[in-house]
């Protein structure tokens, strides 16, 4: 291979026809370049280089249940830098994966049951106010059962002893408003 730094319009037009459908080896013989230099100017073209199906079939069966080690990660990385996935298999994908790891079909699924800041959050995906990872403090749902109707965003749940994972319905009290449960803990001098 020669050392060329200026790439000449026929070079340019060749790579720009054949550089998603070529076989790298027979493109960087053809240009008299290195592959390196061949992929730095196709990325600086935004040339996108496609694998044939049967090549992806090869790649897809040499790597069957097989796990990757850092250095095998970073080759593949290198590998595909100027790889791109068309919008069709995005979509694909996409349309595959839908639903496939929510509620319990998640590997680190724990019963719907989690904690935050001492609360209980139950997963309840149906619900209106439910947070970003669909889950509701189960004393809200507690009090919602007892009222028979959605608690207001802005109600809020006293726990009467003080024990935020204490959700018996006995020791829960609404209040219409934070600012009168604030009222209320100052009046008790809680706060």
């Amino acid at each position: 291979m020669t050392n060329r730094s200026l790439w000449s319009n026929v070079d340019l037009d060749y790579l720009k026809i054949n550089y998603a459908k070529m076989p790298s080896k027979e493109l960087s013989k053809n240009l008299k370049r290195t592959w390196d230099a061949i992929k730095h100017k196709a990325s600086r073209l935004g040339l996108i280089k496609e694998f044939s199906e049967g090549h992806k079939r090869k790649i897809s069966e040499a790597h069957k249940g097989k796990k990757c080690t850092g250095e095998t990660k970073k080759k593949i990385s290198k590998t595909m830098r100027n790889h791109f996935i068309s919008n069709e298999t995005k979509k694909k994908i996409s349309t595959a994966m839908k639903g496939k790891y929510l509620g319990d079909k998640h590997p680190a699924w724990r019963g719907g049951v989690t904690r935050q800041h001492g609360y209980i959050y139950v997963y309840s995906p149906n619900h209106p106010f439910k947070n970003g990872n669909w889950y509701v403090a189960e004393h809200r749902l507690i009090v919602e059962k007892r009222l028979g109707r959605y608690l207001k965003p802005k109600e809020v749940i006293h726990h009467k002893n003080g024990v935020k994972d204490d959700n018996r319905d006995e020791n829960l009290r609404l209040f219409e408003s934070n600012g009168v449960h604030l009222s209320y803990e100052l009046s008790r001098g809680k706060l």
